[in-house]
């Protein structure tokens, strides 16, 4: 035995070294520009990078240097910034804006573009600003139902924040509704946020929604915000041993209120 560990030894010794040799070192790409980069995104090897996730971590970090119009462009065309795509992908462009000042010129561009993503990318710009350029820019366009591809959530969400009734009969979904919310692109997580609102702001139509929806909907954190919303509607509301239970409940408190709500159909 001890003869055939002292054979194998200078083999197990060499394994993690014909490994190391098999890691292709990973290149370094602060010495690559922009659009070098970019072309990286078809062809790996133009740029040593092992996966597309290390190109977009280089252009994000150079999200300070690039020209204000290149900001604005990276809203639809998510390669020049390196942010990924989704719901989020706009934010750290939007971050950067914001920490540059000057949101009334950025907001400006608002009206020269028809691009959605664009669009979408200024309002999430205002939305996080609290300053009165970004109440009046989310206030007209809210207001005036321009077309930002996103069915005006974010602008409807600014308002709702302070309660507005009439941002808030919007973000309502209704309790025949499909999904979280027809008509807005957001995720359940998000969307748990505006259905916290209708309770905060004491919005009563919302309650057929948050019942016969919101306590049914897949994810925990929606359903918790319905909940909420709705022991603030009905407070001293009592702890339940199931979901049917509390729906059963708040079905029978709701109807005693006039609300039509069938919880119980399919």
């Amino acid at each position: 035995m001890a003869a055939i560990v002292k054979c194998l030894l200078p083999i197990l010794l060499a394994l993690p070294a014909l490994a190391a040799g098999q890691t292709r070192p990973q290149s370094d790409l602060t010495h690559f520009t922009q659009p070098q980069l970019i072309a990286c995104y078809d062809n790996l090897k133009l740029c040593g990078a092992h996966d597309i996730y290390a190109i977009e971590d280089e252009l994000e970090h150079r999200l300070p240097t690039l020209p204000t119009s290149e900001l604005v462009r990276c809203f639809s065309d998510w390669h020049i910034c390196g942010v990924g795509e989704g719901p989020a992908s706009g934010w750290p462009i939007s971050d950067e804006l914001r920490r540059r000042g000057h949101l009334t010129h950025f907001l400006a561009r608002y009206g020269s573009t028809t691009n959605s993503d664009i669009r979408d990318g200024l309002e999430h710009l205002a939305y996080n600003s609290h300053s009165p350029a970004a109440r009046s820019f989310l206030n007209r366009v809210f207001a005036e139902r321009l077309d930002d591809g996103e069915h005006l959530y974010w602008p409807a969400m600014y308002l709702a924040k302070q309660c507005d009734r009439a941002a808030l009969h919007y973000l309502d979904p209704g309790p025949n509704s499909q999904s979280i919310a027809d008509n807005f692109s957001v995720s359940s997580t998000q969307f748990a946020e505006t259905a916290s609102l209708f309770g905060k702001c004491k919005y009563r139509p919302s309650i057929p929604y948050l019942i016969k929806i919101g306590l049914n909907a897949a994810s925990l954190n929606l359903v918790d915000a319905a909940d909420q919303s709705l022991r603030r509607f009905y407070p001293n509301s009592p702890h339940f041993d199931s979901l049917e239970a509390e729906q059963k409940y708040f079905c029978n408190r709701a109807n005693h209120d006039s609300f039509d709500v069938d919880c119980f159909a399919p």
